[in-house]
């Protein structure tokens, strides 16, 4: 959070999520989260989720 200039109460103000999670996220105390939740976060510090597959570009999912 440091080297994107953001608070840890800002951050979890805009990522509508608890202060609680960003720091425990922080600390490394929590290391698991939804995606959801994640993916919120990443979005106010400027990243997403980009699901590839692995070892295999022209691997595609099928769906039912």
């Amino acid at each position: 959070m440091e080297e994107d200039h953001i608070s840890v109460r800002k951050l979890a103000i805009e990522a509508e999520v608890s202060p609680t999670i960003i720091q425990s996220l922080k600390s490394g105390k929590k290391t698991n989260i939804t995606i959801d939740t994640l993916s919120r976060i990443l979005d106010v510090i400027g990243y997403k989720i980009i699901l590839a597959p692995k070892n295999s570009p022209e691997k595609q999912l099928k769906m039912a």
